[in-house]
């Protein structure tokens, strides 16, 4: 859940909270790869590798990984 999605979220009998995750902020002169992406349908992409550049900010999605850093 993000602040896009909703202002606050009450947990519901089945559900479980698992981890807070932080945003990735990239600023004008940073970049990374993204492997394993997932697009906009919800499929993850195996094996293959996205470049995003700043300045966005964004979350990493269950399933990617940084690649080597920012």
């Amino acid at each position: 859940m993000t602040s896009k999605m909703t202002s606050c979220h009450i947990l519901d009998v089945h559900e479980q909270f698992i981890e807070k995750k932080q945003r990735t902020v990239l600023r004008e002169d940073e970049f990374c790869y993204i492997l394993n992406p997932i697009d906009e349908k919800g499929n993850n992409q195996l094996g293959k590798k996205v470049l995003k550049t700043g300045p966005q900010s964004f979350f990493v999605k269950p399933g990617e990984e940084i690649s080597g850093g920012i």
